[in-house]
């Protein structure tokens, strides 16, 4: 039989993304927990966001995105490691951004 009418790479691309959503909501908090406590939590959550973007919109995008968000990453790393403020590992996360976070408060504001 013929497959119904409106099914096709619509119906197959909107399947694959509520199928990767589903996956981000409910084993991705699981996935990103394991990648902190690695040595190459940012190597590894780099690596899974440029191939989601690379999923959606193909490679050149995908790597000149998880960039921009690098650099942008970086400047904050990079202020916490003058002001001496201890700072966990970057840790990206499709389709959000990436985060730095501060092992400590510092000292004045």
């Amino acid at each position: 039989p013929n497959p119904p009418r409106g099914s096709g790479r619509l119906t197959s691309s909107l399947g694959m993304i509520g199928a990767g959503g589903m996956l981000l909501l409910g084993k991705g908090k699981y996935i990103l927990g394991a990648l902190k406590l690695t040595k190459f939590a940012s190597l590894g959550s780099m690596l899974l966001t440029v191939g989601a973007y690379t999923a959606f919109f193909g490679l050149p995008y995908a790597v000149g995105m998880t960039s921009l968000i690098l650099i942008h990453e970086s400047g904050h790393a990079l202020v916490m490691k003058k002001l001496g403020i201890p700072f966990s590992p970057m840790v990206f996360i499709p389709f959000m951004g990436a985060a730095v976070a501060m092992k400590q408060r510092p000292k004045d504001a």
